[in-house]
């Protein structure tokens, strides 16, 4: 099993050099053909014409067939079964019978006491043979098998003469054989080289790619022209889009731009074009249309890359969906419209029990957007029209008696709960009596119940069917109004529903997990505040009701506050606005505020607000950022380096070898290992918070293990001149239970750390410190030492000192975060102390298991 890689790897490195003895073959073959008939025409007068045209007749054979061979590769060399060491040695046998006809040929025709022509043969013989060696520079042995055959008839002949210009004549050319298989070997090892060099630059490609399409969102780089075209997408684009990425890259099938919505495809063009002239960044939200016909939120955040000429290359930047935070402000905002309606049906001052329920009939039919709305009332098996808001082209009135089976809601009443149905016509309910007689294609309906018993059905209902189904608001909606509509009727029966009801909204208002809050729209008073936002501020309900909510916001606050004042009196709405609050211990916190004005049955005008917590939001986006700036600043400086080295490769001088395109060639190289690093680090903390990562924990020396560690980290610390030194201590063959390997990835990180922020010149110094049960190992610099605000994130992910793009150290800001759960999950804890005298001591303690016994012996 563990030479199946490294026997792939040998096939893969095969197939290529055969695909580079093929695509040289039809020009050798030409070659032939063309030195043959020189040869020919040179010296047909000294030839036997019989023996010349017999040999040109079989050359002719020979290369023929040689050219089935290259039509036949063609065709199965990209087969899944292709075999990569048959067909070479098909290619060895056809090079070898090219030179043994050559061989032949010269044999036969060589003219004897022709000096002259004598030299000619052997020119055209060597000109075979030096654009054979070219040719077939990918694989020596076809070489050999082409230039021997061809070269020895030749030196025989010259031997054989024995005169002085002949013996000369034969040790020439056994020199240029020499030569021909000296250039070919070292040809050979520039392909090899070079085969190995582009091995590493497409493993660091896909390494690239990996941690590309492990970003969150779609990464992108375009040219700036109107068409958006597409140098590299991300595949994250086909959820957004419905379309690959492959669609997009050069235009292949469509342009990015022509799935932007044609309403904002204006607007986004000005954004994009105003950042470029004046050479900023952009952030821009737009809408995407998807493939299925639907619409999709994206927000894109790009920036332009430039010459030194300040001119605009391309456009990199990354593009993120936000459909659902949209939906989610946009569900706000019905939730919002629907708490008003709510508030208005509850609050209206109609007295009359069947006008109360024709007006919540028509406010929640314009709030659903349906044609018509009943309350019915239910006797054995008819259906009667209790109260009902309706076209007049649709002949409904209360009173109106209906078979029970004729109606959609006996399956709201067989079914016990709220049924919805958003297009009738294709659904379960096609062939219902109904749907036959009325052609109604929507219907959403709530069994209504009075003092527990069921009454009858509120139901809405509509002509055309919905674009999308119905939502868990609406639905919700429906289901509140039902039970007020019960209420209501009860009401009217006995006054003490009408106060069960009130006792259910307050219940729903307590329990929503968003603050809620009623305030005077004069005097800004809290008029009713639900027990959420009570808890978020720190108030008593008492101290909060006799508050106004410029109380709770700062005063830089303000003149922002006019502005929604003012988009509240133009629109009756306000929001998304936002602020921060200020708690009662002087805290602030940011909030997400929309809100809706109302009129009660006075005449007063009341704000209700939804107010959304930020403060989880808030830190989840600084996380991202960090994560985004941290991704781009490792990135950039990589893929520049790797971009430089390929193009002087593709320039062609890898030819000479020249001492600078070594340099650079080693450059790519050091910046591949910094990607497997940050990879590296990725996978592993990923591994660690999903309790995926395997230990193996012994019982070890722990003073040998420390000493490994500084061997194996000086070379690291000798870039920053530090020197790490280790402590000797009296109980050095101290015992701890420890998973040696990730001990080592713990002191690596520590030491690394310790090296990067310390003084050149300075020391690390490892010492350790003996505990009851444990020993502690301490890790002190003589760095800056830590700011204060950043010392309870110091063990956060993605938390570094210097979070830009442009810090002065490297990292990805996981490495502490990956060594306190390395320490955790061995049992131990990690910490970190100031040093008086200057810098910081890293520390981690593990558990102490005996003294070293002599023998291998452990003193339980």
């Amino acid at each position: 099993m563990k030479q199946r890689p490294e026997k792939a790897k040998i096939i893969h490195t095969t197939a290529m050099r055969l695909g580079l003895l093929y695509d040289g073959l039809y020009p050798s073959l030409a070659a032939h053909l063309l030195l043959a008939g020189l040869l020919l025409l040179v010296s047909w007068s000294t030839l036997n014409a019989t023996l010349a045209l017999i040999w040109l007749l079989l050359l002719l054979l020979v290369l023929v067939g040689r050219l089935f061979s290259g039509y036949w590769y063609r065709c199965v060399s990209s087969s899944v079964d292709f075999d990569v060491e048959r067909s070479l040695r098909i290619f060895r046998v056809g090079a070898f019978l090219s030179g043994l006809t050559w061989g032949i040929g010269i044999w036969l025709l060589f003219p004897a006491d022709e000096l002259a022509i004598q030299v000619f043969f052997a020119f055209v013989v060597a000109g075979m043979c030096a654009g054979g060696m070219t040719s077939l520079a990918p694989d020596r042995i076809s070489a050999l098998l082409l230039i021997t055959p061809a070269l020895l008839p030749l030196i025989s002949h010259f031997l054989l003469q024995a005169d002085p210009m002949s013996l000369s004549m034969s040790g020439m050319i056994l020199l240029f054989l020499l030569f021909l298989v000296a250039t070919g070997g070292r040809l050979q090892k520039v392909l090899q080289h070079n085969d190995q060099l582009m091995r590493s630059i497409s493993d660091s490609e896909a390494q690239f790619r990996a941690l590309v399409d492990n970003i969150p969102g779609i990464t992108y780089r375009c040219l700036a022209d109107e068409h958006w075209t597409m140098i590299f997408m991300s595949d994250q684009v086909d959820p957004l889009s419905g379309y690959p990425a492959s669609d997009f890259i050069n235009n292949a099938v469509r342009s990015y731009a022509s799935v932007i919505h044609p309403d904002d495809r204006a607007m986004t063009d000005r954004v994009v074009q105003a950042a470029l002239k004046a050479g900023n960044d952009w952030q821009v939200e737009y809408r995407i249309v998807h493939h299925d016909g639907s619409f999709r939120w994206a927000m894109e955040r790009g920036a332009a890359v430039r010459s030194l000429e300040n001119e605009v290359i391309c456009l990199d930047g990354f593009i993120l969906d936000i459909t659902e935070q949209k939906q989610g402000i946009k569900q706000i905002k019905n939730q919002l419209r629907a708490f008003a309606t709510l508030h208005e049906i509850v609050s209206g001052s109609v007295k009359d029990l069947r006008q109360q329920l024709q007006q919540a009939l028509r406010l929640g039919s314009d709030y659903l957007e349906l044609d018509l709305g009943i309350v019915s009332c239910i006797k054995s098996t008819s259906y009667e029209v209790f109260a009902c808001v309706a076209p007049k082209e649709m002949p409904i009135h209360p009173g109106q008696v209906f078979q029970m089976g004729q109606t959609y809601c006996d399956l709201t009443l067989r079914q016990g709960d709220l049924v919805a149905v958003d297009h009738v016509g294709q659904s379960a309910f096609s062939g219902h009596p109904c749907y036959k007689e009325t052609s109604l294609e929507v219907y959403l309906g709530m069994p209504v119940e009075v003092a527990g018993q069921v009454f009858g059905t509120l139901s809405f209902t509509g002509r055309m069917p919905r674009d999308k189904a119905f939502s868990d608001g609406e639905k919700m909606f429906v289901r509140l109004l039902a039970r007020w509509v019960g209420a209501v009727i009860a009401g009217d029966r006995a006054d003490q529903a009408l106060q069960l009801n009130t006792i259910r909204l307050r219940g729903l208002f307590e329990l929503s997990p968003l603050g809620i809050a009623l305030n005077d729209f004069e005097t800004g008073r809290f008029l009713e505040v639900n027990e959420t936002l009570v808890q978020a501020v720190g108030y008593s309900r008492a101290e909060l009701l006799s508050l106004s909510h410029l109380g709770l916001t700062p005063g830089h606050y303000w003149k922002q506050e006019s502005v929604q004042v003012k988009k509240l009196l133009d629109t009756d709405r306000f929001g998304p606005y936002e602020k921060e609050f200020v708690r009662k211990d002087g805290s602030s916190f940011p909030v997400l505020l929309n809100g809706m004005l109302v009129v009660d049955p006075d005449g007063r005008k009341l704000v209700w607000s939804i107010i959304e917590d930020m403060t989880d939001r808030k830190r989840i986006e600084r996380m991202k950022d960090q994560f985004v700036s941290t991704v781009s600043h490792e990135l950039r400086t990589p893929l520049t380096s790797i971009a430089g080295a390929l193009g002087l490769l593709a320039g062609g001088v890898m030819e000479h070898f020249p001492e600078k395109t070594t340099q650079l060639i080693d450059i790519a190289h050091s910046n591949s290992k910094r990607l497997i690093s940050l990879i590296n680090d990725l996978l592993d903390m990923d591994k660690l918070l999903e309790g995926q990562m395997k230990f193996s924990i012994k019982t070890h020396p722990l003073f040998p293990l420390l000493k490994q560690s500084i061997h194996d980290n000086q070379l690291y610390a000798d870039q920053y001149a530090v020197q790490l030194k280790l402590q000797t201590v009296a109980d050095a063959d101290l015992l701890v239970r420890v998973d040696e390997q990730r001990l080592q990835q713990i002191m690596a990180n520590l030491l690394s750390n310790a090296a990067k922020f310390s003084p050149a010149g300075s020391e690390v110094t490892i010492d350790l410190q003996l505990l009851d049960a444990s020993v502690k190992v301490r890790v002190i610099d003589q760095g800056p030492g830590i700011p204060e605000d950043f010392r309870s994130r110091i063990f956060e992910k993605f938390s570094q000192l210097d979070g830009s793009s442009d810090r002065l150290k490297g990292g990805t800001g996981l490495g502490l975060a990956i060594t306190r759960e390395l320490v955790e999950q061995m049992g131990g804890s990690i910490g970190f102390d100031t040093v008086t005298q200057g810098g910081t001591c890293f520390w981690f303690e593990l558990q102490r298991v005996s003294r070293f016994i002599p023998g291998n012996r452990i003193k339980e």
